[in-house]
């Protein structure tokens, strides 16, 4: 303990305070700062602090560690926090505040409970997105986390994991700290701002006609039933994976030939029209189906819950059909691609599919291309029919 707990602090004269004795420790206040103090413990750790009253209640403001922070670098942030005080802020709240503050990792469970479970059917994907590439920062709060850093990985994503990766979670962090603003869990800048997406080519890839044989006599050797009925019912409705395997046998009418989706990816009801082949398949299963089930595609671990992916049989059955870059996505642009082509105008194909906006049918747009002209030739050769009539007409009255 040293002889006056008051006097001017200089590196020396804190270097030379003994530890605490026992299970004590004390402190020693400078004579230039008004509170600026030294704790000392009995290992000999010694802590700046500045004391002040702030809501008349005392306060101990930690400052940092003596001698990582020299005596002037010490007070002079002394001096500063007891500007802010004297200015009516209270450092010691925003440090709470700050403690209070989110993780990443908790800010995506808040974000997939309170938001995307309930209005984004997609949100296993963002799900699967968050742990392969930002479980690293899932204990960061969310305040640490930079744009310079975000941009790293965005550039990193590309070249290791392609464009369409780097975009999904750079779209991903982006809504996260959007939603931390608007629920007020985060006030400061989105530091995704400013980071622009890699433009993404537009992908046109569906079954053609030669692959098509093909491919329907590889789906015929299949020995899994769901898979081959899945695909099938892909190519036949155009609808998303996640809606044929979601599809409930509630939601089904036989009679009408309709499968109604109650909350589609645009956010509303969606009526499919089923074919009649397509109601073959559903029938034959309905036939099969397990009692009490309510599951088109029952997952085989529970029967009660619809069968979730099958990505490892796709990649499979590809590989034996011999066909390349083909996803399962790609099921729903054949079949508006077939019906396209088949002479189907735009406004069928968008309610096929259950677009909201014409312009995600407009892709199919260039597809229609050889039914046009096909029709402009058939246009033309009726109208010159016409003027054939009129002048075998004018010859026979002449």
């Amino acid at each position: 303990m040293p002889s006056s707990k008051t006097f001017k602090f200089t590196k020396t004269r804190l270097i030379e305070l003994p530890p605490a004795k026992g299970k004590s420790r004390y402190r020693v206040f400078d004579t230039e700062v008004r509170g600026f103090n030294l704790l000392v413990t009995k290992t000999g750790y010694k802590s700046f602090y500045l004391n002040r009253v702030i809501n008349g209640k005392t306060e101990r403001i930690f400052i940092g560690p003596f001698p990582i922070l020299s005596v002037e670098q010490g007070r002079m942030r002394a001096e500063v926090l007891a500007g802010e005080i004297a200015l009516g802020e209270d450092p010691q709240e925003a440090r709470r505040q700050k403690n209070k503050e989110l993780t990443l990792g908790q800010l995506m469970e808040e974000y997939l409970e309170q938001h995307a479970k309930k209005k984004n059917k997609s949100w296993k994907y963002d799900e699967q997105q968050f742990s392969r590439n930002a479980s690293q920062w899932a204990d960061r709060k969310i305040s640490t986390i930079t744009r310079k850093q975000i941009n790293s990985l965005h550039i990193r994503l590309k070249e290791e994991r392609g464009l369409y990766s780097a975009n999904r979670l750079l779209t991903l962090l982006r809504t996260l700290y959007n939603m931390a603003s608007k629920w007020d869990l985060f006030d400061g800048r989105n530091p995704t701002h400013g980071i622009d997406k890699y433009k993404e080519p537009e992908r046109q890839r569906y079954i053609t006609e030669e692959e098509m044989p093909i491919f329907l006599k590889a789906l015929d050797a299949e020995p899994d039933p769901d898979f081959r009925d899945y695909v099938l019912l892909s190519l036949f409705t155009g609808l998303r994976q996640c809606n044929v395997l979601g599809m409930m046998w509630s939601q089904i009418s036989f009679m009408s030939k309709t499968y109604i989706i109650p909350c589609a990816k645009n956010g509303d009801p969606h009526v499919a029209q089923l074919s009649d082949r397509s109601l073959e398949i559903l029938k034959r299963r309905h036939r099969d189906k397990l009692e009490g089930v309510d599951c088109v595609f029952p997952s085989i671990k529970n029967p009660n819950k619809p069968r979730h992916r099958l990505a490892y049989e796709w990649k499979n059955f590809l590989e034996k059909a011999g066909i390349n870059n083909l996803r399962m996505h790609d099921l729903r642009h054949t079949h508006a691609t077939w019906m396209a082509n088949s002479g189907a105008d735009l406004a069928l194909i968008q309610k096929a599919l259950g677009h909201k906006q014409p312009r995600m049918t407009l892709r199919y747009a260039h597809h229609c291309k050889s039914v046009v002209k096909g029709a402009q030739v058939i246009a033309i050769d009726w109208m010159m029919a016409q003027r054939e009539e009129t002048l075998e007409g004018d010859q026979a009255v002449g």
